[in-house]
């Protein structure tokens, strides 16, 4: 017959396998979320689409196989190599490299990159500070003309020497791996430093898609729809110039759960979140923008909106005319 002390060692072993086996299920469940999982996951179709992204848009993506902690490290970005000629400016969140000729362009950048955390938090619900993302801080480079801009891209890539200063207004550079995504910078073209507007609205559209990617779930969609993080981008940055760029003409032509022509996925995604917040307000764009990290727009309109893709379209198009026509009106006066 058991006395009690073997029954009281009976019940404890009980208890503490219980909390082991709890534990053990928690650990598994959370897990199957963390970024390491999510990352090494990512489909081969989806590694090839981002690769071969054309040059024309302000995107630069690299897949790493083998990533090393020392890839995360501030000390080792491009900028911080004198050879390079740039000199920087460090806080808490950024590291802004610079030439000695474009210093107030550079303190106008940290200034601007400081006034875009706030809007993006209330926007996309988050902003990924440096203990985030493995102690990266986001570098931003501020090169002093075509040539040192192109190089700039070009040494972070790692690749030939490709000519982007006549495309895009500002790249953003990054690279995912089973360790995240890691930003490996933001080069602004030099020819938007020609006006204090475009410097910024470049400036809050590669920001956004900082945040974006590294909210992206790279593992549950293959082929994302490109005007869902051009055209979020440039609403984000409230680029209203691009409405210079609606054709009407394509409109029909054009549904928004199929790839069309590169190029028109930053005017197409600009007026269709337009019309997204005017249809259906803030509010409720907001949480749209929550399910797109992991889901294709079609579905994501379905369960915010409540209508299906093809109906939105019937809305968007027109709204994306009447824009275009009162842009058109505005500047003709």
């Amino acid at each position: 017959m058991r006395n009690f002390k073997d029954s009281f060692i009976t019940f404890l072993i009980t208890i503490i396998i219980s909390i082991w086996l709890v534990f053990l299920i928690y650990f598994f469940n959370v897990g199957k979320g963390t970024p390491p999982l999510i990352f090494a996951n990512i489909p081969k179709i989806t590694i090839d689409f981002f690769n071969n992204l054309p040059d024309t848009l302000d995107l630069g993506f690299g897949y790493n196989p083998n990533p090393k902690t020392s890839d995360w490290y501030n000390n080792n970005n491009l900028g911080e190599n004198p050879e390079n000629g740039y000199l920087k400016l460090e806080d808490s969140l950024f590291i802004i490299y610079y030439y000695p000729e474009v210093k107030s362009e550079a303190l106008r950048t940290k200034d601007n990159a400081h006034k875009a955390i706030i809007p993006l938090i209330d926007l996309m619900g988050k902003y990924h500070y440096p203990y985030l993302v493995n102690n990266r801080k986001l570098p931003i480079y501020v090169p002093k003309d075509c040539k040192s801009y192109n190089a700039t891209i070009s040494n972070i890539q790692k690749n030939k020497l490709v000519e982007y200063c006549d495309g895009a207004l500002g790249i953003y550079l990054f690279e995912v791996s089973k360790m995240g995504t890691l930003a490996k910078g933001i080069v602004l073209n030099p020819i938007i430093f020609n006006d204090l507007l475009t410097e910024k609205v470049t400036l809050w559209h590669e920001m956004n898609h900082y945040v974006y990617f590294n909210e992206f779930r790279f593992d549950s969609i293959n082929e994302p729809a490109v005007w869902v993080f051009e055209g979020l981008a440039e609403y984000f940055a409230n680029n209203k110039e691009r409405l210079s760029d609606v054709d009407t003409t394509k409109l029909d032509k054009i549904h928004l759960n199929k790839q069309f022509n590169f190029d028109d996925n930053y005017w197409v995604g600009y007026t269709a979140y337009k019309a997204m917040e005017k249809k259906y307000n803030r509010t409720k764009l907001k949480k749209y923008i929550q399910l797109i990290y992991s889901k294709a727009p079609e579905n994501a309109i379905k369960e915010i909106y409540g209508i299906f893709i093809s109906d939105f379209e019937e809305y968007w198009k027109k709204d994306a005319k009447e824009l275009f026509i009162q842009y058109i009106n505005n500047h003709e006066k």
